[in-house]
């Protein structure tokens, strides 16, 4: 189990190795947009931002990219999931219902939808979540990875 003092010393040791020895220039990171987590505690300067509309649009952005491509949700993970210099994929506006079957009580929603916005269109063909968390922000792919 991580203690709070644990976790704290360990988020002052990463920031303070950060401060001493940045992977990219000071002038590089002005040009580049910065990604951070909610805490601050993750952060990157992506030299690409991607955000696909369409599974096609996805599978051009995986493969025509160059180095490392990671995806992001709405950067609510403690772990160094999303941090990359090369490519930041969004799968913010890929969301919503795409399929369901009311005889199996199934939906097939796509990966960028946020918790908080299913629970409407699920009651509206009669389903639902059976227990949603405290902190409704994260992605359903996020979730699920």
């Amino acid at each position: 189990m991580l203690s709070r003092r644990h976790f704290l010393t360990s988020l002052v040791t990463v920031a303070a190795a950060q401060a001493v020895s940045p992977t990219i220039s000071f002038a590089e990171q002005k040009r580049r947009i910065p990604w951070r987590n909610w805490s601050g505690s993750q952060q990157c300067f992506p030299e690409y931002r991607k955000a696909p509309a369409t599974i096609a649009e996805l599978q051009e952005i995986i493969t025509s990219s160059t180095g490392v491509i990671r995806p992001v949700g709405s950067g609510h993970s403690f772990s160094a999931l999303v941090p990359t210099d090369d490519t930041l994929v969004s799968l913010s506006r890929m969301t919503g219902i795409v399929d369901h079957n009311p005889d199996k009580l199934q939906a097939t929603i796509q990966g960028g939808t946020r918790l908080g916005d299913i629970g409407q269109p699920l009651e509206d063909i009669g389903q639902a979540l059976t227990i949603m968390p405290d902190i409704d922000q994260q992605s359903l792919a996020g979730c699920l990875a």
